[in-house]
């Protein structure tokens, strides 16, 4: 079997030390490489690239013109962040996935991370597993991992039960926040017209039951759909 490579960028010596030692014994990944700056990982990531990035958010650097991961800069010396980096790797690296390890809760971050194509978001108050349980997940197939305050978090802020959609379901979605028709869905998927009416209506009824509408709007709450979808 082949070992999950994992690149870490954290400047807290003791959290990585933590973490390199539950990758170490997983026998399923190994730590690639580590990086405490962004910096570091940009020059790391040139040289060589690993499946999975955990990296945390709260890094602020200048930006270099001799390093390809630097299309975010401000007006004020280049400055930009953590959640700016995972956007330059998605866009300069897509093959890699991204967990993002941080102190932020706040479901607008996570909202936003999801929409640059962040794969895993977890908590640095989750107990260390969640790290493995993320990276495993993740480099599993799946679209997305949240750890479990994370998911309590959702469930607050939208007022009702967590769950998740599919990749396909939120290919469905957004096609209908675009617009598309029923008809038009159905030749874009390739699926009969009545399979593309039943799965509309199983996933209102997954949404709580109370109408298309509701049904992009709660989307739109979890970062399934984003707010420039909606006609």
């Amino acid at each position: 079997m082949n070992m999950i490579k994992v690149h870490i960028v954290d400047h807290h010596k003791m959290l990585v030390a933590g973490i390199y030692s539950l990758i170490d014994q997983s026998q399923i990944a190994i730590v690639s490489g580590i990086s405490e700056t962004l910096t570091d990982c940009r020059r790391a990531l040139q040289k060589q690239q690993p499946d999975v990035l955990l990296t945390e958010l709260s890094h602020l650097v200048i930006g270099d013109p001799d390093f390809p991961l630097n299309k975010k800069k401000n007006k004020k010396g280049g400055y930009y962040n953590g959640i700016d980096f995972c956007e330059d790797v998605k866009h300069c690296y897509p093959h890699i996935k991204i967990v993002v390890l941080t102190g932020y809760s706040n479901w607008t971050v996570v909202r936003r991370m999801l929409k640059i194509g962040v794969s895993g978001y977890v908590l640095k108050t989750s107990p260390l597993y969640e790290v493995l349980n993320a990276i495993d997940s993740v480099m599993d197939g799946n679209d997305t991992y949240l750890c479990e305050k994370s998911r309590l978090q959702l469930r607050k802020e939208i007022k009702g039960p967590f769950f998740w959609a599919t990749v396909a379901e939120q290919k469905f979605l957004r096609q209908l926040a675009e617009g598309f028709t029923n008809e038009e869905i159905a030749d874009k998927l390739c699926l009969a017209h009545n399979t593309i009416i039943t799965r509309r209506k199983l996933l209102i009824q997954k949404f709580g039951g109370e109408g298309s509408i509701n049904m992009l709007k709660k989307a739109m709450q979890m970062g399934l759909i984003w707010e420039d979808l909606i006609p």
